[in-house]
């Protein structure tokens, strides 16, 4: 399995978030159920015992979904009951109140259960995602929806509200975690099973990863999937390989040649894409964490999925201004952007999206998402109030949170209008700003 987020907390602050999350993350009151009707998909688990980081605990989930009606916790489940196992993830996040999970769809017995989830291909490796320091709540839908619009896999993603252990949680968003799989990370075909890789930081790795650093930059590289216990030494020799001599060749003399230089051994069109969206976003962690490749077609190097949206699109404002180049001092990028073709091909893709109005789509979607979010962020704020960096006053009235939630969204779209225009104007000499 990829790691969604990098290295554990030190091991003092574990315990002590471990013993916090025993009492918050407990089991349930038998018969504890909140109150609330919405029209967004409701997920109410009761766990076993204590929800912690590693390991997975035991859990009960069910799924409420009837679309066009009003759903309660208390309904019959119609999109899925059964049993799940379930633990907190991330790194940094896990300081915040608000967690966010890892967990698996299983049988009776434990073992792993593919279902299809609120519209998305059956699988059994899921994330309920926080969205906590995210005061739109929609960043990692934003960018995923972005990039399976331009044709590539993202993760599919649903808003939902959760009830954990009898207590209202908040609003989430189920998404599919990254591996390998027909309907994720498709395999090159049918002489490879493929492989994911993580392109992280030293500062990042856990302790249990297995990985290996590129020979120039002596950037880690992280087995997501497989692990490399889970292949041979001769295959993990090879996926090594790969990466370095493409590293090798793009940090060479002649890396700008169409047949001898990088692009020879890298998906041009995904890279393109790949930094294109994350130029366009801002994704402060861009290749230095949560970035991935993949065995593309005919063994070439694909880049993707986008994973890790959180601190992107002007989250914090005072971090991420729309305007600025995100990725011209990264690790590779850095001489792609030294190549005229490279910068060519974004500037030919840019105005083949501009032309299809996929900026203004995309700012459509973010309103129709922030209507549909309207009344089920008001009881998210109350639960946590919390917009974004901001801290909210306690016990503040309605119409106050959703003005407060509007202007945030609002503060999103603004910035992507600014970002947008900066790219265009900019786009054509990025390598030299």
């Amino acid at each position: 399995m990829p790691r969604s987020v990098a290295a554990r907390p030190p091991r003092a602050l574990a315990l002590a978030l471990i013993a916090l999350l025993a009492v918050a993350l407990g089991p349930a009151r038998a018969g504890a159920q909140p109150s609330f009707a919405t029209r967004l998909p409701i997920v109410v688990i009761d766990a076993d015992g204590p929800i912690v980081d590693e390991p997975k605990v035991g859990a009960a989930m069910r799924i409420i979904h009837r679309a066009g009606r009003l759903n309660r916790p208390g309904d019959p489940a119609n999109v899925y009951r059964g049993r799940i196992e379930i633990e907190v993830r991330g790194q940094s996040s896990q300081r915040f109140p608000k967690k966010q999970f890892s967990l698996d769809t299983v049988d009776a017995r434990g073992e792993n259960r593919n279902v299809p989830l609120l519209g998305m291909p059956a699988e059994n490796d899921w994330v309920l995602y926080a969205a906590y320091n995210d005061g739109t709540l929609m960043r990692n839908v934003v960018a995923y929806r972005a990039a399976r619009r331009l044709g590539g896999y993202a993760a599919r993603t649903r808003y939902v509200e959760l009830v954990l252990n009898g207590r209202y949680w908040g609003v989430y968003v189920l998404m599919e975690s990254l591996k390998l799989d027909g309907e994720r990370v498709a395999s090159p075909g049918e002489d490879s099973d493929g492989w994911l890789l993580e392109y992280t930081t030293t500062g990042k790795l856990d302790a249990g990863d297995t990985w290996f650093r590129t020979p120039v930059t002596r950037t880690p590289i992280v087995y997501a999937d497989p692990e490399r216990d889970e292949m041979s030494p001769a295959q993990a020799r090879a996926i090594a390989a790969r990466v370095a001599r493409f590293e090798r060749t793009l940090y060479g003399r002649g890396y700008r040649h169409p047949t001898r230089g990088y692009r020879a051994q890298l998906d041009l069109p995904a890279a393109v894409d790949y930094a294109l969206l994350y130029e366009l976003f801002r994704n402060h962690d861009a290749f230095s964490a949560s970035t991935y490749m993949h065995e593309g077609r005919g063994g070439l190097i694909a880049m993707g999925p986008l994973w890790d949206f959180d601190l992107s699109m002007g989250n914090p404002p005072a971090l991420l201004p729309p305007r600025g180049c995100s990725l011209c001092d990264r690790r590779w990028v850095s001489r792609w952007y030294d190549d005229p073709a490279f910068v060519a091909a974004m500037r030919a893709r840019w105005t083949e999206l501009r032309r299809r109005g996929f900026v203004r789509r995309m700012i459509a979607d973010i309103e129709r998402d922030a209507r549909a979010l309207a009344p089920a962020q008001v009881r998210n704020l109350r639960r946590w109030p919390v917009l974004g960096y901001r801290p909210l006053p306690a016990g503040a009235p309605e119409p106050a949170l959703r003005a407060a939630y509007r202007a945030e969204t609002a503060r999103l779209t603004a910035w992507l209008r600014i970002r947008s225009s900066w790219l265009t104007a900019n786009l054509p000499r990025i390598g030299r700003l």
